[in-house]
């Protein structure tokens, strides 16, 4: 009955407004990084991978040894890479230009980030500390170092540890793509308990948002709405210009949320 009655109400209300393989790392010795010169991700090998030739259809196997090594080889090049990120004047980048010193940064950043990204699917370093990675990554204004962080928490499972976090990309990004990655992402995310400061960002970001953000951010809205908190959004859409893009996919979004309660 409570459903039906938010239905009605939902639909009321829109009509009043007029419209219905891994890579391994190699890095030298844990000596301080401060001033050793960085090694390029792409001239690094894999020699120390041990193959077994027992067969013809035998899989390439490492050594357990070799696999704990590879581990720290990337976490500590993504160490180093992070500390470049934050400040590339103590680095071996181009200093002819301070922007692209910024770009050479943030690339080496993403490479390493991608080097763990593999290293997680191979099952060399497990899903919980590359979250912890990931999650600081996202703090990065690199929208390419967020980009691939974006794409490792993906590939991981859900944790309550990554609201807040994509709840911070949604709210700062003006990235259509990454605002658009992140409301998908934080939809698949245990969000019980949560939805009054979800609903407080979103909200905001309905009203205040970009131009490039707001309306993705509008037709991402579904997997959000509920009987509780679906009255507020069509109050909001009454705040919204008739004519702005926001303004037409949340009307769509909330005629579709009506539908799906009356069995549509």
């Amino acid at each position: 009955m409570k459903s039906l009655l938010v239905t009605l109400s939902v639909l009321v209300a829109l009509a009043a407004t007029g419209t219905v393989g891994w890579l391994v790392l190699h890095q030298p010795s844990p000596q301080s990084t401060a001033d050793r010169d960085l090694i390029p991700l792409h001239e690094m090998t894999d020699d120390s991978e041990i193959v077994t030739t027992q067969g013809a259809n035998e899989v390439t196997q490492p050594a357990p040894e070799t696999l704990a090594a590879n581990e720290q080889n990337v976490i500590n090049a993504l160490a180093d890479a992070r500390r470049c990120y934050e400040q590339p004047s103590g680095c071996h980048f181009s200093n002819d230009d301070p922007r692209m010193e910024d770009i050479q940064a943030g690339q080496h950043y993403r490479a390493a980030l991608s080097a763990l990204h593999s290293a997680i699917m191979d099952g060399q370093i497990s899903g919980a500390d590359g979250r912890q990675y990931a999650l600081d990554a996202l703090a990065a204004q690199d929208g390419h170092v967020q980009a691939m962080a974006l794409s490792i928490l993906a590939d991981i499972d859900a944790h309550p540890e990554m609201i807040y976090p994509l709840l911070t990309v949604i709210e700062t990004s003006h990235d259509a793509k990454i605002t658009e990655t992140a409301m998908v992402l934080l939809s698949h995310q245990p969000i019980d308990g949560y939805q009054p400061d979800i609903d407080d960002v979103l909200q905001n970001s309905l009203q205040t948002g970009s131009v490039n953000v707001s309306p993705v951010v509008a037709q991402s809205i579904l997997p959000y709405l509920n009987d509780d908190n679906v009255n507020e959004y069509v109050d909001l859409l009454l705040t919204l210009p008739d004519g702005s893009q926001t303004h037409q996919l949340l009307d769509v979004m909330l005629e579709e949320y009506a539908l799906m309660q009356m069995g549509g």
